[in-house]
């Protein structure tokens, strides 16, 4: 888009030329110079040039803010962008879903993040519907534990106590902790 060459004018006999920004006369000396313009002037003032130079600065630190907290916070985030697509998936099945990423990192320290099934310690724990969605399994904090891929997988859509029940790495008293947990706001509620 070609800037409209606006002609100076006198204003008590000092030569002025008109803000493309903020529409108003300023002396020449309030413009930086800029070579290409017709008139060697920039086209916008040195104070809305300024405004402009903050408003990018601004934007660059709220960019670079960002960036810092994607970093440090990667792992919430992709946390958070699965417990998205889970409920969007149970939503559509008519399941309920109330799960949110607090529930999670509450499951989390409830098994002292470790798989809830055979106990091991890993570094990427993934939810674990006790009842599958498959079964009617609803998306909400007393249906999902904390488990690691492989237990994830080869329970699969497996009734859970059966399926613990066979492991090698079967423990009673990691399946207490388990029932504990899906029984835990009925509990509550009915206390």
């Amino acid at each position: 888009m070609a800037r409209k060459f606006i002609e100076h004018i006198l204003i008590n006999q000092i030569e002025h030329k008109v803000c493309s920004c903020c529409h108003y006369p300023k002396p020449l000396d309030g413009y930086w110079k800029y070579a290409r313009a017709k008139d060697g002037l920039d086209y916008k003032c040195k104070e809305c040039r300024a405004d402009k130079l903050a408003t990018l600065d601004a934007k660059a630190k709220k960019l670079e803010s960002q960036t810092k907290y994607r970093e440090k916070n990667r792992q919430r985030i992709n946390c958070q962008k699965k417990i998205d697509k889970q409920t969007k998936k149970s939503d559509e099945n008519g399941l309920s879903s109330s799960f949110i990423i607090n529930d999670w990192e509450e499951i989390i320290e409830y098994f002292n993040h470790k798989c809830a099934y055979c106990g091991s310690n890993c570094i990427q724990l993934q939810q674990e519907h006790v009842v599958p969605v498959m079964k009617g399994g609803h998306y909400i904090k007393q249906n999902i534990v904390v488990a690691c891929q492989m237990c994830n997988r080869d329970k699969d859509i497996k009734d859970m106590e059966e399926w613990y029940r066979g492991r090698p790495f079967f423990s009673e008293q990691r399946l207490q902790k388990i029932i504990s947990w899906t029984m835990r706001d009925v509990v509550i509620a009915s206390a």
